[in-house]
């Protein structure tokens, strides 16, 4: 029935967990919970584990995490283990349309909050800045990894509560224009896969954000 009735879809979908593989629907962010800009972030992978409605396999990245995978099961219970297949140390390049480093970029990091509201979780993205970067003279900044990405803070009173999010809403400005991108866990997960275990340098025109 693969493919073919809804329960046997499921029924994948959560054997997927046993192996590791997290929910990729976690980076969704629906447009109108934006609070920074009315755009939405949905997951950069997408297979089986982002919607068993739509999806009836398992992506190549989602492979990846099976080939880590020495003994069974995984499932929630491994603390990080997607995060673990992450990045150590993310880099923004800058460029113009000519592909030469544009300095003094301003990017500004809002992180993906998990929210309860009316008895559901809502993914967001509020409009607090998390941190700000200005590129260097080679166009880059240093975006860290997915905990400085994907964790944010809020004071609560005498207490500071601590969210986890699986997204990050960037706004990147310069010479008097603004833009916008993100990125996700899973993001991040590719390019470990890609060899960029420690560092991975993602290099983009600021015209094409």
């Amino acid at each position: 029935f693969y493919g073919q009735r809804i329960y046997g879809d499921i029924l994948t979908h959560e054997f997927g967990h046993l192996f590791g593989i997290p929910d990729f629907y976690e980076e969704i962010v629906p447009h109108p919970l934006n609070q920074v800009a009315p755009i939405g972030i949905e997951p950069f992978n997408k297979d089986i584990m982002y919607n068993q409605s739509n999806f009836y396999a398992f992506s190549e990245l989602s492979n990846k995490y099976i080939e880590k995978v020495n003994k069974l099961p995984i499932g929630f219970g491994e603390p990080n283990w997607d995060l673990q297949f992450t990045t150590k140390e993310l880099i923004l390049e800058i460029t113009d349309n000519e592909g030469n480093p544009l300095r003094g970029v301003k990017t500004e990091v809002f992180s993906q909050r998990y929210i309860p509201a009316n008895g559901r979780i809502q993914r967001i993205i509020p409009n607090e800045v998390n941190f700000t970067k200005i590129s260097d003279e080679a166009g880059k900044v240093l975006l860290g990894n997915h905990e400085q990405l994907f964790q944010s803070y809020e004071q609560q009173g005498p207490f500071t509560v601590t969210y986890f999010g699986s997204a990050a809403f960037l706004r990147i400005s310069y010479d008097g224009e603004v833009r916008y991108s993100a990125i996700t866990r899973s993001y991040l997960n590719e390019l470990y896969f890609q060899g960029n275990q420690d560092t991975a340098l993602v290099s983009i025109p600021f015209s094409s954000l």
